[in-house]
């Protein structure tokens, strides 16, 4: 009775790639990761502006670093949802090892900031500290 009144639904094709991935993913998880990126955007633009003066930086340097590092963390994770599972464990136990072989090179190159504790690799545009990437 109602396909009379409202009409058939349209139909969507089960061969559509993008329909099959947005099935499978969380989309819940999805939409709340893009809700605090863009919240985090939005508040280093209200922060980040006095700080930026006060270390004589352009000011909205740190918005585009956040800018920077939501896009490409965004990009990771729509990259990693359209691989197969099988491929996101071998990625883990590889990365797992790879973070394991960066703590045991802390102690020759790791950089200390000043207090005695050797935690992060410096590089010219980027600290990497990677305990960070253990945690579960």
């Amino acid at each position: 009775m109602t396909d009379i009144i409202h009409g058939n639904p349209p139909a969507v094709p089960v061969d559509n790639p993008f329909f099959r991935w947005w099935q499978s993913i969380d989309q819940w998880t999805l939409v709340a990761t893009l809700a605090l990126i863009v919240i985090g955007l939005l508040l280093s633009m209200a922060a980040s502006v006095p700080l930026a003066d006060s270390n004589d930086m352009p000011a909205f340097y740190y918005v585009y670093r956040q800018t920077i590092y939501g896009v490409i963390s965004f990009s990771l994770i729509l990259f990693l949802s359209t691989t197969s599972l099988s491929f996101v464990r071998r990625f883990g136990i590889v990365g797992f090892f790879l973070v394991v072989i960066a703590l045991a090179l802390l102690p020759i190159f790791g950089t200390d900031f000043g207090k005695g504790a050797v935690r992060w690799f410096s590089l010219k545009w980027l600290t990497i500290q990677p305990s960070e990437f253990l945690k579960p």
